[in-house]
Parts: structure tokens; sequence; C-alpha cells
């Protein structure tokens, strides 16, 4: 989850929806240079996928540790920081964060670009370990329905017809995995993947 930073104002942004309908996209390359699974198996990870829990209790989780609650739509696109609870030797800058909202269904609503190593900070009840990038919101959010129904998706959490539909931040995205998210991506969501591979 994001640390508090710069809490966009109320009603400067209109409320994001969920894309109803997907555009088959072919050939896609969202990588700066091919990457197998096997790879990334090997050192840093390019894609993880992370998440948001907009009305989580103060109990468990990051907003049991930190006594806040985090809302990725109400966090400034830029400069930000987010939890990264696993894989945190295998983070860092380039890797690309997916992020989850649970809300409504939930919906893949953002896009971070690492730029740092995981580091420790203390919060309200205990230590958290953040990663500060690059965030993106998507200027059309993908409803969860969408990447679970899609052809060559792997049923991984929080995309999953299961009932346990819970995950750590920082689970690997493997390269196919990538790829399923990246064809429903709007164009200029898409482009903007492109251009932190590169960056």
């Amino acid at each position: 989850m994001a640390k508090r930073r710069n809490p966009r104002v109320p009603g400067s942004r209109c409320a994001m929806g969920c894309r109803e309908k997907v555009e088959t996209r072919t050939s896609l390359n969202v990588f700066a240079q091919p990457v197998r699974g096997d790879e990334m198996d090997q050192g840093q990870l390019t894609d993880v996928i992370l998440s948001c829990g907009p009305e989580a209790t103060l109990e468990v989780g990051w907003s049991g540790v930190t006594q806040r609650v985090c809302d990725v739509d109400k966090v400034d696109a830029g400069p930000a920081s987010w939890q990264v609870k696993v894989n945190r030797a295998r983070v860092g800058p380039g890797t690309i964060g997916w992020i989850h909202r649970w809300r409504d269904g939930g919906r893949l609503a953002a896009l971070i670009q690492f730029t740092s190593e995981p580091y420790e900070e203390q919060e309200a009840r205990g230590t958290i370990h953040y990663c500060d990038g690059i965030l993106h919101h998507l200027s059309e959010p993908v409803a969860s329905h969408l990447i679970t129904s899609a052809t060559g998706w792997t049923n991984k959490a929080p995309y999953t017809t299961n009932r346990a539909r819970r995950f750590n931040d920082g689970v690997m995205l493997k390269y196919e995995e990538v790829q399923v998210l990246a064809g429903l991506l709007a164009p200029a969501d898409l482009a903007w993947l492109q251009q932190a591979r590169t960056s």
C-alpha cells in the first residue's frame, strides 16, 4: 500500500470507470528486451502484482500496521511509494507493479514503475517495507472479470475463479501473464508501460 503522500484534493479528478469491452491486440511486446519467465526466476523481477484496499479495516495487513487506509484512486500520479511484502530481494529499479483495487468486484487500477530498492520504514504498529516509484493511474481501469475471462490468463489471484483470492504484495507476474494484462490496457496506458520499460 502507498504511504500518505500529497493526498488528492476531493473533486480534482473525475471518477474512473472500468473497461467493459475488450479490444484484441496481437504481437504485443511490452518489454525493452524479450524476457521469459525462466529468465525472470534468476534475478530481478520485471513485474509484480500489488494491492490496494480502500475499505480495509485497521486490524490486519498494511492498514493494521500503519493504522491508515489507502485508496490508490486518491493518491497523486507521479512520485509515490508502495509496500512490497514478498520477493523484496528481487524487486528494484525498473520493476513494474500492477495495482489491484479491492472494491466493487475489483479492478486493475494503476501501474507503478519502481525506482528504488525496498527499504524499511517504521509505522504505528510495526515495520513496513516500501519501494519508491512513479505511479500511473490507468485511464481506463480493467474490471477483474475481464482479466479472469481473458484467453491465456492463468487464474492467478486476485483475478481468479477460486474463492481464495488473497495474495501478498510483490508476487511475481510471469511473461505470459503480463502479455495478457497488457493486451487489456487502453492505448494511452500501454504507451506509458512501453515508455517505462525503456526509461
